[in-house]
């Protein structure tokens, strides 16, 4: 059971190592707790990569650094003296046991835990705020404190999504982007990070970076993609975590789902903006009716 709000300042912690989309798929979350409490000082435990797409007031310490690794241990190890003390802390790991005997050894008193896969078909958002006793918050884009304000007439592209399994392929890709381009005459920017290299193996790439009116974004830094495509009429892309930051950043999204569960993994976004398309066991003859049925929302 959760403790009730007090009226002093308290210090929070959130433990949630993870990829990009998993930190977003956080930031709900993270907002709940805020509310909850919003004298505290929230210290986010996680990625120092995704540091941007935290609010501000959010202070963010990578869970790598050598001070933290005491809270890793398994084998109770003593926290050092100078260990920072928190009044409250929300562990989102598979084995939250250890750490959370950790922090309870360094003077932590209330400790909450979730696991960071629901059990069936469950919204992983839904699942960690049930998981931890709080109300669960409406569908709504994390990421509008980096949005642009300024709207355009392009197609935001990311082809890939860390894994072969998990990416539409690049023929089918094409298909859609070329159909969104028809009814909509808007030009195109795809964006590629380190994770994507797989896909210039396939026999479609050439024909994909071939596309009229396609800019290509090359390893640039969510800052910047954040500074450039906020304002796209519409991106495409497969279950990543430039999916969720593209649908947290307010863009109308058509998501692809080939390997996951789109009742657990999709962007929390309203129902409206997003087409989480379950594409596990489809084929290219459900995509003509899936794109229509989306520009009907987005344009």
């Amino acid at each position: 059971m959760r403790e009730v709000r007090g009226h002093t300042s308290s210090k929070i912690l959130i433990v949630r190592p993870g990829a990009l989309g998993d930190t977003i798929l956080t930031l709900p979350l993270v907002e709940s707790i805020r509310r909850e409490h919003p004298r505290a000082r929230i210290t986010f435990l996680g990625s120092r990569a995704y540091r941007d797409v935290l609010p501000h007031e959010i202070e963010l310490v990578p869970f790598d650094g050598p001070e933290w690794l005491w809270l890793f241990a398994a084998d109770g190890q003593a926290a050092p003296v100078e260990a920072p003390h928190f009044d409250r802390a929300y562990v989102i790991l598979k084995h939250p046991d250890p750490m959370a005997g950790n922090l309870r050894a360094a003077g932590t008193p209330h400790i909450y835990t979730a696991s960071p896969a629901p059990e069936g078909p469950c919204h992983f958002v839904t699942h960690l705020h049930l998981a931890l006793g709080m109300p669960v918050p409406p569908r709504l884009p994390s990421l509008l404190h980096l949005a642009q304000p300024r709207k355009e007439d392009l197609i935001w592209i990311h082809p890939g999504s860390g894994a072969p399994s998990k990416c539409l392929p690049l023929d089918l890709l094409i298909l859609v982007v070329e159909m969104l381009q028809r009814r909509t005459g808007y030009r195109a920017v795809m964006t590629l990070g380190e994770d994507d290299a797989f896909l210039t193996a396939s026999a479609q790439w050439t024909r994909l970076i071939r596309l009229p009116r396609l800019e290509i974004l090359d390893g640039r830094s969510l800052p910047d993609l954040a500074a450039i495509l906020s304002g796209a009429a519409i991106y495409v892309g497969n279950d990543s975590g430039i999916s969720h930051f593209a649908a947290g950043l307010g863009v109308p999204s058509l998501v692809f789902f080939v390997a996951t569960d789109p009742a657990v993994w999709a962007p929390w976004v309203p129902a409206e903006q997003l087409c989480a398309a379950d594409f596990r066991g489809r084929d290219a003859t459900t995509l003509i009716p899936l794109i229509e049925q989306f520009l009907q929302r987005a344009v």
